[in-house]
């Protein structure tokens, strides 16, 4: 008689958890994709080693996205809005043979044939903004960290379409303000880059909010390869 029975979990097991690929995300935030889920229990802070040139990146906390199965890193330094650290770009490696970061059945992630570039997955985003009376109507003046690809370039006006302009609301004293114009210009040595939107009448000293809700053909994208669109916002 033929045997028969249930095969034991570790038939299906093939090769062992790997990075597959890296990304900046936030000022201090570097998401590594797995392609194979981890134990979080098994997460080791000293099994990674992020470099950017000759600078070492600290590691402050380091979490796992068990849905996403994602390794979310965060580090004490800073992060240009470029994904960059001090000029150099990010790359993450193994700092260990045998790592302790593993699956569920106590293997051990794979070692990094050689550093992996974090690609620059950090959207642009609104620092703040300034309400100004220009004489006969009020600027509303949105910085941003970096600059942005727009349609019509530095010094020209948005499109007013659902891509550019119409994905931001003013509110003033809590009702909708129309924008009557607006500008974008770049960043120079002495001011951030910042969008210039305008509304109608001397409404510099009331209760400004400044609100951008990103629609799916959103064209304001910073200069990275990956092109990243401008962030969500609501200000203050």
């Amino acid at each position: 008689m033929e045997a028969k029975g249930i095969p034991a979990p570790f038939a299906s097991i093939d090769s062992s958890p790997k990075i597959n690929s890296a990304y900046v995300t936030g000022k201090n935030t570097i998401v590594l994709n797995m392609n194979k889920e981890i134990n979080p229990d098994t997460l080791a802070a000293e099994d990674f080693l992020l470099t950017a040139g000759d600078n070492i990146l600290n590691i402050s906390d380091i979490g796992y996205d068990e849905e996403n199965k994602k390794i979310i890193i965060t580090v004490e330094e800073l992060i240009s809005s470029n994904g960059q650290y001090a000029g150099s770009d990010i790359y993450v490696e193994t700092a260990s043979d045998i790592p302790a970061t593993s699956d569920i059945y106590g293997q051990p992630i794979q070692t990094t044939a050689k550093p992996i570039k974090a690609i620059d997955k950090y959207p642009p985003y609104a620092t703040g903004f300034i309400a100004v009376f220009n004489g006969e109507n009020t600027d509303i003046i949105i910085s941003l960290n970096e600059n942005i690809r727009t349609t019509y370039g530095s010094g020209k006006p948005l499109v007013n379409n659902d891509s550019e302009l119409n994905q931001f609301i003013i509110l003033a004293d809590n009702v909708v303000a129309p924008v009557i114009s607006s500008r974008y210009e770049e960043a120079t040595s002495t001011s951030t880059a910042r969008i210039i939107l305008t509304i109608s009448g001397n409404k510099a000293n009331i209760s400004i909010r400044v609100l951008f809700f990103a629609g799916p053909n959103n064209a304001l994208e910073d200069y990275s390869s990956s092109a990243n669109p401008l962030a969500n916002f609501e200000l203050p």
